[in-house]
């Protein structure tokens, strides 16, 4: 199913919680409406459902206007934060019960129950009451549910909220594995289930839709500094920057060590003063390549999760995280010279807007 919204805007009150959001979703995709709470994400997946009216604007399936359609009419299956399961039934009759509303018959029903439940690892819990199930059990449920109903639309509310970090890293392929090719929209705070599940973003801040498209390329082409920042893993890094020009050529000065040579997308630098973006992952404590530049930092501590260590930096008052996958030790205040590659940094001017990367044409 293909999902058009046009100008979606709505008013709790005086209160706008969405603010004319447009977006072309196409078939087979997985939409990740990422943003943080309170931006409005779970009121769109409602207005999509048909539980809620929008204030203003119209919502499409495959071209046809299904704004005052009713939601048992949408063909629509919704996921919960809260997993919204029978604490009454059993784990086959919660995955049954949306067929039995269908009035399917029982082998058909049967068939589909337990097709689902076998790929979502769930045969041998199908006589399980949901309240003894863990909380990722339960999550596993409530994505069977929603497959067996076999929608054209899957709307997906924040699903992993409430699971444990290690619990979420495993559910994220279960997840894939429930979607089955079929166009979800994929709400969630987290950029990382972005990243591990959705074909497509759009990011949300305070009701409008400020950027969309696949996922590599807004995560390579933000329009500004507020998406880098959200939309990233590990942190994103941000330098102050100054336009110079030296023997012929054009350099971003962080200082009078340190320059990076902008000379192949001069054209498009009109300002004096940049601010330069590099990911935690795009940081070395060693040259690697032959063109990395470089700068000295002071360390402020070492923080280590498993066999990884993220380095914390002093810079103008602003912390610079450098991830590293292994163990390292530096101690505090010590500083280290920190190496970036021209490749990996994002350009933006002095009002945060995206500029370019600074890549090399080939």
């Amino acid at each position: 199913m293909r999902v058009r919204l046009e100008n979606i805007t709505k008013y709790y009150g005086r209160e706008k919680v969405l603010d004319k959001v447009s977006v072309n979703i196409e078939e087979g995709s997985v939409f990740g409406l990422l943003g943080p709470t309170g931006a409005g994400k779970t009121t769109l997946l409602r207005i999509i459902a048909g539980t809620e009216k929008p204030s203003e604007g119209r919502v499409y399936f495959n071209d046809e206007d299904v704004t005052d359609v009713p939601p048992q009419k949408r063909d629509v299956s919704m996921v919960f934060q809260s997993f919204a399961l029978y604490p009454n039934m059993n784990v086959y009759d919660n995955i049954a019960n949306p067929l039995k509303m269908k009035k399917m018959p029982p082998p058909e029903l049967d068939k589909r129950v337990k097709t689902v439940a076998s790929i979502l690892g769930l045969e041998k819990l199908l006589d399980r009451r949901v309240q003894a199930l863990s909380g990722g059990e339960q999550q596993r449920v409530a994505l069977a549910r929603a497959r067996a109903k076999n929608a054209q639309l899957n709307l997906m509310d924040e699903p992993l909220t409430n699971l444990d970090y290690k619990l979420r890293e495993g559910m994220r392929e279960e997840i894939k594995r429930a979607i089955g090719g079929t166009t979800t929209i994929y709400a969630t705070p987290d950029p990382l289930d972005v990243l591990a599940i959705s074909t497509h973003v759009g990011i949300i801040f305070n009701g409008r839709l400020i950027q969309t498209g696949t996922v590599k390329d807004v995560y390579l082409n933000p329009r500004d500094i507020s998406v880098a920042q959200y939309f990233s893993y590990p942190y994103i890094n941000f330098f102050d920057a100054q336009l110079v020009e030296i023997d012929g050529r054009s350099y971003l000065a962080l200082n009078e060590e340190t320059r990076l040579d902008v000379t192949h997308i001069k054209g498009k630098l009109t300002g004096g003063k940049y601010i330069l973006g590099v990911r935690g992952s795009d940081l070395y404590d060693n040259k690697v390549k032959s063109n990395m530049i470089s700068m000295k930092l002071p360390v402020s501590f070492c923080e280590y999760t498993g066999s990884e260590t993220t380095i914390h930096f002093t810079y103008k008052e602003r912390d610079i995280r450098m991830w590293i996958g292994r163990i390292v030790e530096y101690p505090e205040n010590k500083e280290v010279k920190i190496y970036m590659s021209p490749e990996d940094i994002f350009i933006f001017d002095e009002s945060g807007q995206f500029i370019s990367r600074c890549i090399k044409a080939s």
